[in-house]
């Protein structure tokens, strides 16, 4: 039986031809900036956890739009509640002054 055709690796920038969706080196078995950037346990059961996300929610209906946006003059649908100062670094976990809304590129530059 005939096997797909193999088509581009899912990485951005990578033109490796692969049958699924990431080449061997961009696997995520191999791929140690997958595994450098991915959560502790704690850090997950944090932010899967049900106060979370509630607190979440009311920090995206109480602002709405982006922080950093707004500072730059622009206006953008905040998507994520961002942590002003970590929670590592002693920041409050659920105060809403420690929670700023942003959307995710500002978010991403950020982190």
């Amino acid at each position: 039986m005939p096997y797909k055709p193999k088509r581009p690796c899912g990485h951005p920038g990578c033109a490796e031809l692969t049958q699924g969706r990431f080449c061997e080196l961009h696997s995520k078995g191999n791929n140690s900036s997958y595994n450098r950037n991915s959560r502790d346990a704690d850090s997950k059961k944090f932010y899967g956890g049900r106060a979370w996300r509630e607190t979440s929610k009311r920090q995206l209906m109480r602002e709405p739009l982006c922080a950093e946006c707004l500072r730059a003059e622009r206006m953008t649908a905040a998507t994520l509640a961002d942590h002003i100062q970590p929670i590592r670094d002693g920041g409050s976990r659920y105060d809403p002054e420690n929670l700023q809304s942003l959307c995710k590129a500002c978010h991403n530059r950020k982190h």
